[in-house]
């Protein structure tokens, strides 16, 4: 599991330089061409998710295979999301179920975590050896998101985006070829905030008249 508080000093000056798919490249000596248009696109997902304000929740970002056809073996990604509320603070970045390194393993141990702040946050990893393949419908997880909702939050839909596509975020193959794919931003939904209802006037003047009528009974009791 990834340190949930690792930190940029200064947010997002600090990223991958070049990417992923220049990292994977400079790990291999290799110069890294344009991106392969030849080769089916993947989809890096933001699945969406629904809390409570104020509350927490957490949601996934997967890679997919929408086509009909393999991709090219998957060997480095990096992430960068944003969220614009204020209300709502990404808290910590942590392995998913079905991680897409789990079988080749990971370069630097596991999933990397290069910024975090509420409403920013920059993840990457790239494979010990090889690189997977993607069939026809396959989904992997890329890291797991938790957040907070203040109490301001208002009820509704707040969008996680998939930001500085190409760059920050990339996918890279075996030898640091960059690779085509799409996005598909996700959604946070705020339920309202369960309160308690005051009492009603009727309610309130319905009790009265029961206090009413037991002091009445009470009294012609003692008198008789």
């Amino acid at each position: 599991m990834t340190d949930n508080r690792s930190r940029s000093p200064s947010g997002r000056g600090r990223r991958l330089p070049m990417g992923v798919g220049l990292l994977a490249a400079t790990l291999l000596a290799v110069a890294v061409p344009p991106v392969r248009a030849d080769l089916p696109p993947l989809e890096i997902e933001v699945l969406n998710s629904t809390a409570s304000a104020p509350g927490t929740g957490s949601f996934d970002v997967v890679l997919t295979n929408p086509s009909s056809t393999p991709s090219a073996a998957v060997a480095g990604f990096s992430v960068e999301l944003t969220i614009a509320s204020p209300y709502i603070n990404f808290t910590a970045v942590n392995t998913p179920s079905n991680y897409l390194f789990t079988s080749t393993g990971s370069l630097f141990g596991g999933l990397q975590l290069d910024v975090l702040s509420a409403s920013e946050l920059l993840a990457y990893d790239v494979a010990l050896s090889g690189g997977v393949v993607l069939n026809p419908g396959d989904i992997y997880g890329l890291m797991n998101v938790t957040y907070s909702v203040g109490a301001g939050a208002a009820t509704g839909p707040y969008s996680v985006t998939i930001a500085d596509v190409g760059v920050s975020t990339s996918l890279s193959d075996t030898i640091g070829n960059s690779l085509a794919f799409g996005t598909a931003n996700g959604t946070i939904q705020i339920q309202g905030t369960v309160t308690t209802p005051e009492p009603s006037s009727l309610t309130v003047a319905a009790l009265a008249g029961v206090f009413s009528l037991l002091e009445y009974c009470c009294r012609r009791k003692r008198l008789i």
